[in-house]
């Protein structure tokens, strides 16, 4: 065999006690984190390495003759070397000697301070002598030396013979056996003790630094699992929340870290957002001047103020965003940690509502105006009167002062529409769409004209009578006839249809707006009735048809949708003509918006 051959088989064998011992190792930290019954259920066995001891005690027993043994607190015997045929085959075997080393191995040892030992005649009437295995406090065992004589002690041959009539033994080979047991000198007992001290007192300390290393190492797995759970849980709120969070860093502006909503609330899968930078979703600044922008509010403090932007989403549109940014320390780098919140349509509500809230003052000034102007009217009106009552006149002037008095009737006409139009009313009252329509169309009438589109109304059938708070269906017909308005081109013309009609079973009264514009498109007919969806994004709220919607729905009433692209729009409104019901009458009970896809 080579020298090469015979390093491989040493260091094989190396590995191998090295692994044999990393077990050993392994299977006692278990036995301690986990022994049977739990932790305070502990024994000796459980904190000292028994295959490691017993071949040193074994070495030790072949130079100095003298037994030794390691007995747990219990009185079981963990490690035994040199235990004679009196021990083995007698004394342990019958129950009743048994009971006597066991008693003698944990009552007549105890009381032992560590460091010390006890020199004591068993209950089977041999010597033995014992020092504790003291671990943290903890007395667990002791390390016995026994089964013997001392020197020149006079033996008791009759003694033994009446034990081994007594336990029912073979008097001769328990005789022969209580022959052959040691007889040692007080020295030599002297001197073992002095080593079975220091190694008791090797075996506690191995036992005290093996039940620390078993403590320590289960505070590691139970800190470790802590921050498992600690992180599950951050992963899971981090990951939850419906605002966007992202880490960036502020070099690069790269996401290092970002949760679901980041993506989703701009259109990316999380495998496609992981690819981008601030500069891909910015949508106000340039990259220059967003580098900057960053470079001017980076200061000391951790906490960054709020910045308006707004986001681009993977489509193309823009989201207005407000972002709350700190800096802080994750490991040896400084990242940005921010959370941006999307505003988009809060502040679209804010627009809207700002805009209702002026047309609702230009209605109440209109109003204002038009109630002033009736004093001065019925005034000019009486003076005209009063002229064209002198029968002198020229014809010339007679024909002016008439076309006077007609224009100033059609003021005094506008202006009592117009007052009836924003005067302000909560309680449902009987009215009649007709006259509801005729009332609205009157006042768009300069807006028609303006933009060159006709304007046809047709009323079919009878009355058209609903209980209804006029002004809210007021603004529902306006908004109608509005979007026809924005939707048709100049030379086309605009319809208005009223009628009766019957719907399963119930009669209503219908009033249809149609334009022949470009239409809407089938992706965004189910939207059409969403508040803040518009497809007229210079002019629109995206507002109207939502309150119409509601009004009508508030009514009990039904509104229909059906559009062609490229040919036009119609839109429908059903309001319920009143029931009687106990001598009263009543709107409708069912609502309901439908579209013509």
């Amino acid at each position: 065999m080579s020298a090469n051959a015979g390093k491989e088989v040493c260091d094989a064998g190396q590995k191998s006690a090295e692994a044999r011992t990393l077990d050993a190792l392994e299977h006692s930290i278990g036995s301690i984190l986990f022994p049977k019954g739990g932790v305070g259920n502990l024994e000796l066995a459980d904190i000292i390495d028994v295959q490691m001891v017993q071949p040193l005690m074994e070495s030790f027993y072949e130079l100095v003759h003298i037994p030794m043994g390691i007995v747990d607190i219990k009185g079981k015997s963990l490690v035994a070397v040199g235990w004679q045929d009196i021990c083995t085959k007698f004394h342990r075997v019958n129950a009743e000697t048994c009971k006597n080393c066991v008693e003698s191995d944990t009552e007549l040892a105890a009381g032992i301070s560590a460091g010390e030992f006890k020199l004591y005649r068993c209950k089977n009437n041999m010597w033995d002598v014992a020092t504790p295995i003291v671990v943290d406090d903890w007395h667990c065992g002791n390390l016995f030396s026994g089964q013997f004589f001392f020197d020149g002690e006079p033996l008791d041959c009759e003694l033994f013979r009446a034990q081994a009539r007594q336990y029912g033994f073979d008097e001769e080979a328990y005789l022969a056996a209580f022959r052959a047991v040691p007889q040692l000198s007080r020295e030599a007992v002297s001197k073992s003790m002095a080593f079975m001290m220091k190694l008791a007192h090797m075996l506690s300390q191995t036992g005290y630094n093996n039940l620390r290393l078993a403590r320590s190492v289960q505070h590691t797995k139970q800190a470790q699992a802590l921050a498992a759970e600690r992180e599950t849980w951050f992963h899971t709120l981090f990951n939850t929340i419906p605002l966007s969070a992202a880490l960036i860093d502020p070099q690069t502006l790269e996401f290092l870290q970002f949760n679901y909503a980041a993506a989703e609330n701009l259109g990316y899968t999380r495998e496609e957002f992981a690819k981008l930078t601030v500069y891909d979703i910015e949508g106000v600044h340039l990259p220059q001047q967003l580098d900057e922008l960053i470079a001017q509010r980076d200061s000391s403090s951790d906490l960054l103020p709020p910045l308006e932007t707004k986001h681009r989403t993977k489509n193309g549109d823009l989201r207005d965003v407000i972002v709350y940014c700190r800096y802080m320390a994750v490991g040896d780098r400084r990242v940005q940690n921010c959370v941006w919140e999307d505003v988009t349509e809060k502040k679209a509500a804010e627009a809207a509502l700002l805009q209702s809230e002026k047309l609702a003052s230009v209605g109440r000034m209109a109003a204002t105006v038009a109630h002033e102007i009736n004093n001065p009217l019925e005034m000019v009106t009486n003076c005209i009167y009063l002229a064209a009552s002198n029968s002198n006149l020229p014809p010339e002037v007679t024909e002016h002062l008439a076309s006077a008095e007609r224009e100033l009737h059609r003021v005094a006409h506008i202006a009592k529409r117009t007052l009836g139009f924003y005067r302000e009313t909560t309680k449902p009252a009987a009215v009649d769409i007709r006259t509801l329509v005729d009332e609205v169309a009157e006042l768009y009438d300069p807006k028609f004209t303006h933009k060159d589109i006709r304007l046809k109304i047709e009323h079919k059938g009878r009355h058209c009578g609903i209980i209804a708070i006029a002004c809210e269906i007021r603004q529902v017909i306006s908004n109608l006839l509005t979007n026809a308005i924005d939707a048709s081109r100049p030379k086309g013309m605009v319809r208005v249809r009223t009628s009766p009609v019957t719907l399963n079973g119930r009669s209503y009264a219908r009033v249809s707006v149609a334009d022949a514009g470009a239409g809407i498109s089938k992706a965004n007919r189910r939207r059409i009735f969403e508040p803040f969806f518009t497809t007229k994004i210079a002019v629109g709220t995206g507002l109207g048809l939502w309150v119409s919607s509601e009004i009508v729905q508030k009514h009990k009433g039904k509104i229909r949708l059906r559009s062609a692209e490229g040919k036009g729009t119609v839109i429908s409104v059903f309001l319920p003509e009143p029931q009687e019901q106990g001598g009263a009458l009543t709107p409708g009970s069912n609502s309901q918006i439908t579209y013509a896809i």
